[in-house]
C-alpha cells in the first residue's frame, strides 16, 4: 500500500480559532432571533384568526394513546406491495382524491386492522406525521429540506370508501393548518 502524504490533511484548528468560531455562530443565531419571533407570532395570529372565523378546517389534531406508541428497534418488520400506476391514477380520478390521500386511507385501514387485532377496538383517529418538502426548486439535485404536518388518520372508519373521503378531508385540513402556521 502507498503511504499517505501528511500534507494532504488539514491541521487541527487551534482552540482559540474554534472558540471564536463558536462565538460568531452564537451571535449569528442570536441576531436571527427577532425575525424568528416575528415569524412565530405571525403564524400564531393566523391560526387564532382562522379559529375565530370558525372555518373549522384549521384545528390541530391530538394523538390518542396506543400500544403502537413505543420505541422502534432493529427487529421491526414491514411489508410492501406493488400496484399498477394506471390503476392508482384511475382510482384517484373516480374517488376525487390524490395518491397521498389513498396512501393515508390504506395506512388508516392497516392501523385499524392492527388495533383491532391487538386492542380489540379501533374507535379513535390516529395521527400520522406526513413529510412536506420545503424546497420545490426544479434544479435541486441533492439534499433534503422538509418539515412535517400532522394528519388525522381515520382508523375509526370501517368502510374503505368512507375512509378515503375522511383521509382526503383530513389532508386538506392539515394542509390549511400547515399553511397558516408557516412551513418553518
Amino acid at each position: 500500500p502507498e503511504s499517505i502524504d501528511a500534507a494532504e490533511f488539514e491541521p487541527h484548528p487551534a482552540t482559540s480559532h474554534l472558540l471564536w468560531s463558536a462565538v460568531r455562530d452564537h451571535l449569528r443565531q442570536i441576531s436571527a432571533l427577532p425575525s424568528l419571533l416575528r415569524y412565530t407570532a405571525a403564524g400564531v395570529r393566523r391560526v387564532r384568526r382562522s379559529r375565530r372565523n370558525r372555518s373549522g378546517a384549521a384545528e390541530p389534531v391530538k394523538a390518542p394513546r396506543s400500544f403502537m406508541n413505543h420505541r422502534l428497534t432493529n427487529e421491526r418488520r414491514f411489508a410492501t406491495t406493488s400496484m399498477p400506476f394506471a390503476e392508482v391514477k384511475q382510482a384517484t380520478r373516480q374517488l376525487g382524491c390524490t395518491i397521498n390521500d389513498l396512501v393515508l386511507a390504506m395506512s388508516a385501514g392497516a392501523a385499524r386492522e392492527l388495533r383491532l387485532r391487538y386492542d380489540g377496538r379501533s374507535n379513535e383517529r390516529l395521527v400520522a406525521m406526513v413529510p412536506v418538502c420545503l424546497d420545490a426548486s426544479p434544479g435541486r439535485s441533492a439534499g433534503n429540506n422538509f418539515t412535517q404536518m400532522a394528519v388525522a388518520l381515520p382508523a375509526d372508519v370501517d368502510d374503505p370508501l368512507h375512509r378515503v373521503k375522511h383521509s382526503h378531508a383530513a389532508a386538506v385540513a392539515a394542509k390549511q393548518l400547515h399553511t397558516l402556521q408557516g412551513p418553518e
